[in-house]
Parts: C-alpha cells; sequence; structure tokens
C-alpha cells in the first residue's frame, strides 16, 4: 500500500508514505482500532526514489556503505538473485561503473541493514507503524537480509544466495527486539521447517512464524490423494514454548519448487499434474523455480466449485485446529480464478495483485446456506481462544487426516479422496459437508466436540 516503483508495491519509495489510490495513513489508523491489523515490514530493499536510494546517489562514494555497492570496472563474482542473473546490478553514476546488490527486481536495491543510518529510518519507521496502532509486522524477505558473496548449491537452489545467514539473523534479531520493544508483533517469513531455530535468539519476544510450507504440503496431499504428507508436516512444526505458528493459505508467491521441505517425488509428480493442466511455471536461472497458480484454479479447476469450497474448508478447519493464527487470501476465499481471463508470462504473480469488490465478501461471509459462510458463522462462535494449539493429535488412516485438539476440544475428520470412506466421530457434530453419520464424501470433512472434554 506505500508509494512504490513497481514489483506489485515490493519496491517501496516510502514507508510512511500511502498510495493515494488506496488510502491514506489517517484511514489506515481507522482499521487499526477496529481490527488487530498486520502489515509488511519491507525492509530488505527500496525503490530508487526511497529516501535511502536517493542519499545514496547525491554522494556514492560517502553513501556507498548505505547499500551494498561496489565501485568497480569488473563485475565482482556473485550469486545468483532469486529472479535470474546475478544480484549485482551494474549502473552508471557521475561517470563511475557501480554493481549494487539487488535481491528481486531492477526497480529496487537492498539496503544496508547492518549501516546506522538505515536502521535508524527503518527504527523510526517501525515506531510509526506502533503509534498509528499497527499490531502485527510481517517482515518481508527475512531471510535476504544478510549479504554474502557466498555460492550454495544452485541445483537446489536456484536463488543462489545463501539466505538465513548469521549476519541475516542478528540483523532480525535486533528488529525484531526494536520492534517488540515498542508493542508490536512480529511475524517471521520463513519457508524451510529446518531455519525456525536458527531465530531461537528472538524467542523471548515470542515472534509468530510463518508456515509458508503448509500451502504446498496441503496442495500436494490434495491432487495426490495422500495425507500423510500434510500429516507429518504438521506433526513436525508446531506452536513452541515460545513462538506462535501461522498457518496461511496461500494464493500467489506460489508452491517453491526448490524447497527441501519437499522430496524430489513431489516435484515431479507436481510439475506432471501443471504440465498436463497446462499451468504456468515460473523458472529462474533456468531452473523451475514456483508455480503461481490461484487456489481455485489450481484445486478447482474442471470442478464444481462446491467441492473446491469443500476442500477450502478442510484447508481452513485444519489451520484452525493446529496453528495460532491463520489467514486466507481473499482471492481464494471467493473463488477468484484470474488465470481464466488473461495471462502474465513475465510474472504470473501479477495475476493475483487486483482488487476485490467488498459485495463478494460480504456474499461469502452473510451466505450462512453455503459451505464457506456457514463454517466462518462456526469458527466465530466456536474458536475464540488464541494459543495452545501445539496440544494437538494428528495422523493419517489411509485416506483420512484425523486431527484432535485436547486445548479447544474438537476433533476433525478429512477425506483427501474422490471416493467416498467409512468415519466415525466421538461427539457433538459442530460443522461437516460431505458427512452422513457414517461415511464421507469425496473430500468432505466433519468437526466435532469431544465428549471426553464435557463439551
Amino acid at each position: 500500500m506505500w508509494k512504490s516503483e513497481g514489483d506489485g508495491g515490493f519496491a517501496v519509495s516510502s514507508w510512511s508514505d500511502i498510495d493515494p489510490r488506496f488510502g491514506s495513513l489517517s484511514e489506515l489508523e481507522d482499521i487499526t482500532r477496529s481490527w488487530r491489523t498486520i502489515i509488511d515490514g519491507i525492509f530488505n530493499h527500496v525503490a530508487w526514489g526511497h529516501p535511502i536510494a536517493q542519499q545514496f546517489l547525491l554522494d556514492p562514494e560517502q553513501n556507498a556503505d548505505m547499500l551494498h555497492a561496489v565501485k568497480s570496472d569488473v563485475e565482482p563474482e556473485a550469486p545468483y538473485a532469486p529472479r535470474g542473473g546475478s544480484v549485482y546490478l551494474e549502473s552508471q553514476i557521475d561517470g563511475a561503473n557501480w554493481y549494487i546488490w539487488h535481491t528481486f527486481g531492477e526497480q529496487a536495491v537492498d539496503i544496508n541493514l547492518s549501516n546506522d543510518q538505515v536502521r535508524a529510518q527503518v527504527e523510526a519507521a517501525i515506531e510509526l507503524y506502533a503509534s498509528i496502532g499497527v499490531w502485527g509486522l510481517r517482515l518481508d524477505a527475512l531471510g535476504y537480509f544478510g549479504k554474502t558473496a557466498q555460492n550454495v548449491d544452485h541445483t537446489r537452489n536456484p536463488g543462489g544466495v545463501e539466505v538465513h545467514n548469521p549476519d541475516g539473523i542478528e540483523i532480525s534479531e535486533g528488529l525484531i527486539g526494536h520492534a517488540a520493544g515498542v508493542g508490536l508483533k512480529c511475524l517471521l517469513q520463513i519457508d524451510s521447517d529446518e531455519k525456525v531455530d536458527l531465530y531461537k535468539d528472538t524467542f523471548k519476544h515470542l515472534p509468530a512464524v510463518i508456515d509458508y510450507s503448509f500451502t504446498a504440503h496441503f496442495v500436494f496431499s490434495i491432487l495426490f490423494q495422500d495425507p500423510s504428507r500434510i500429516a507429518s508436516h504438521l506433526d513436525v512444526i508446531r506452536e513452541g514454548d515460545d513462538y506462535l505458528i501461522v498457518r496461511p493459505l496461500r494464493t500467489h508467491d506460489g508452491i517453491l519448487f526448490r524447497s527441501r521441505n519437499s522430496s524430489d517425488l513431489d516435484r515431479s509428480r507436481y510439475e506432471f499434474y501443471l504440465d498436463k493442466m497446462n499451468f504456468q511455471k515460473r523458472a529462474t536461472n533456468g531452473i523451475i523455480y514456483e508455480s503461481n497458480n490461484s487456489l481455485p484454479h489450481l484445486l478447482g479447476v474442471q470442478q464444481d466449485r462446491s467441492l473446491f469450497n469443500r476442500k477450502l474448508a478442510a484447508g481452513i478447519i485444519i489451520a484452525e485446529l493446529t496453528a495460532t493464527y491463520s489467514y486466507i487470501y481473499l482471492n481464494a476465499l471467493v473463488g477468484d480464478e484470474p488465470e481464466r481471463e488473461r495471462k502474465f508470462e513475465s510474472d504470473p504473480r501479477e495475476l493475483q495483485r487486483r482488487s476485490i469488490d467488498p459485495k463478494q465478501l460480504e456474499g461469502c461471509f452473510d451466505d450462512t446456506q453455503g459451505i464457506l459462510g456457514e463454517l466462518l458463522s462456526t469458527l466465530e462462535t466456536h474458536f475464540d481462544v488464541v494459543g495452545g494449539r501445539k496440544a494437538y493429535k494428528v495422523w493419517a488412516e489411509g485416506a483420512l487426516l484425523r486431527i484432535e485438539n485436547e486445548a479447544l476440544g474438537l476433533s476433525a475428520t478429512v477425506n483427501f479422496s474422490d471416493s467416498n470412506v467409512e468415519v466415525d466421530t466421538d461427539g457433538e457434530v459442530i460443522f461437516s459437508n460431505g458427512f452422513n453419520s457414517t461415511e464421507l464424501d469425496a473430500f468432505g470433512l466433519v468437526l466435532w466436540q469431544n465428549k471426553r472434554k464435557g463439551m
């Protein structure tokens, strides 16, 4: 929502001025009074028009340390950028040749978060967000905060950049600590199950870890009709005593092929499915990087929309039973399939970056006769406890995913197949779709209150 120079708003030219197309700072403050509001903290990089980049351009020799800039007649050796090519962007400034680190698009350059002047401006932005009532700060591109020219295994990481390195982790700890000091909750954007413990020094601030692998495992379980994938993942990534878990059902910035959380078999089967359906794949450095299909298109194309909504409801229930917080992209909630209308060959994420008619959302929330409206109404009634979600048990029984949450006194079963499967429940059913007391239909689900909890 900030003023920007591209990359779908992520090449920010200001951390405090909202693009007038989206509103004003006072309107954001109105929202924070009524809602627990989380915004992006885009501090890894800035647009050329941002004050930090402008200060560098005014005197590159004096301010090179505010960016990661090298004056040289020869391009320095460097790892790949995630979106292709060297991380160094060549630029002619005052007749001299400069190479400036840019993790993402050419519209933005990375800033040096270890530089005192830069850090002061970042901290001032964080304090501004706290002053207008923002509750949480999602640290965008957290893994790229620290820079190193060391190359890593390009066959598994086409980005080539060493993410979550020690320098970046130290920077993250400082920013998270400052945010906590002014009353902001931080959400850590971490894609790998193995990376969570690297940030243990930040746990004293009770951050929330965004489980970015959740959607991939959920999608694989749906497509391959095998709940063991999502069950195994949920068993490993849990709310800790000192950090919380957020599970998002995401639509853009899609399913990463490079993630070590997915097996080679999963990736090859998924690629086969994408090719079979003629879905787009996004490649960088000659290697498949990710798929960016919307969830409605990925899981619901050529199907009855009610079946997709049933799958979506299953994802919502799974997230609510196993995570402190969860969220869902609005495009998925309203069943939006932008792929049906147009394609973006250069950056398929642009498909998701479009406005949604509020009337669509109102219809989704208000329609208690539809599966999603009914589910949202149920959640509002029964899911009023934040925290304590790590007490759940999760396991797969053939095509069935079973979840039992002792703290909430709730259990759920989801059928991950296109065939009817026998199922038993032990309590009062509070929500179901495709359940007839002894069987679950294709991708059917049932949520109930446990008898032994006295509920």
